[in-house]
Parts: C-alpha cells; structure tokens; sequence
C-alpha cells in the first residue's frame, strides 16, 4: 500500500507565516520506504478514526495561538496545529495498513534513513539524539535536533501502533530555547513516555 510523502497540507501557508508554512512541510521529491508493498487494499479513515485523532492531544493546544486543520485522504488522516507565537509545529499522521503491519516494517519504515531523507529533510543538522520505547504500550520516542531557517529546534516524534492496522504518528517540534514548554506538551500528550531522559 502506497503512502504519499506529503507530510503537511500546503494549504497552510495561507493562514500562517510563510517559517510555520515551510515548518509543516516535509519532502514531496520522493516516497519513503512502503510498509506492506503488496498490499493493495486502501480503506478509508472512519468517523471513529477522525474523532480520535481530533481529540488526541485532549486540552493541549487550547491555550496560546495554536490553530488547527487536517485532511483525509484513502488510509489515512493528517492534523495539524501551528504556532506562530511559539514558531512551534505539532503533527498527527494517522496511517490505515489494510492488509495489516509488523514491528519489523515499523522499524524499517522509521528508520534514520527515512526520517533524515524523506520526513525531515530540510533541518540542517539533523540528528538522532535518543530512541526508547512502551512495549506495553507499543510505543516509540525518537528524539531528534535540528536547525530550521537559523533556529535550532528539538523535535519529539512518537509512533503509536494501534490495533493490527493502525499507526499514530506525532510529531512535536519547538525551538531549542523552549525546551522547558516542550517537556511540558510532552509530558500532556504522552505522559507514559513523554522523553527518553531518566531525569
């Protein structure tokens, strides 16, 4: 099953400033590693699948300047929130796998690879600084830092496996200078693994 690489909807870039736009954006040069490639069957995000992530971060974004959108297209659902007071970005990708998914493409699918070359290609020194994990949860944290546009920012990127054909990815980036209002979204939106320090 073939999932476009188009992160963000470019429809943004009318309702915020052009850094937030370009934030909410990720490469459309090219596709990222397919997860089930044989499968052809698309399903369509249903109102149980909308209404979920919608509400997922619960009262997160409600304070401050956050605004939201999102989209649905065949297997799956994107929102958005931007701040441009925070010059901060947070990302849900919800992905329908029809013909299911394993750990093992999960891993290939988030690889390093994938997320220097394909989800976040225009941050100039990217970096991995740290992964762990829920199994119980089955839940990841990549963390990552990054400079975007002469700002350093620290970037959260949660994968969320539910069920046998759903996948809830996250991501949440802020300036490096906020880190303090990071850890708290963090902490909010997943407190069973809100960072991978064990401070």
């Amino acid at each position: 099953m073939s999932k476009a690489s188009q992160r963000h909807p470019t429809v943004l870039a009318l309702l915020v400033a052009p850094l937030l736009a370009s934030l909410a954006c990720a490469s459309q040069a090219a596709s990222p590693p397919q997860i089930s490639p044989g499968c052809e069957e698309d399903v369509d995000p249903t109102e149980a699948d909308l209404d979920y992530i919608l509400s997922f971060p619960g009262r997160t974004f409600e304070t401050g300047d956050w605004e939201r959108s999102f989209t649905v297209n065949p297997s799956r659902a994107s929102v958005t929130w931007l701040s441009q007071e925070l010059s901060a970005v947070a990302y849900i990708d919800y992905l329908i796998y029809g013909c299911g998914y394993t750990s093992e493409e999960l891993a290939e699918y988030y690889s390093e690879e994938t997320f220097r070359s394909y989800l976040f290609p225009d941050y100039v020194g990217f970096r991995q600084v740290a992964t762990c994990e829920s199994p119980e949860e089955h839940l990841t944290l990549y963390q990552f830092t990054g400079q975007f546009d002469g700002t350093d920012y620290s970037i959260n990127f949660w994968v969320l496996g539910r069920g046998e054909t759903r996948v809830l990815d996250f991501t949440l980036a802020l300036p490096a200078a906020a880190q303090d209002q990071l850890e708290t979204f963090a902490a909010s939106l997943f407190p069973q693994l809100p960072s991978c320090s064990n401070d």
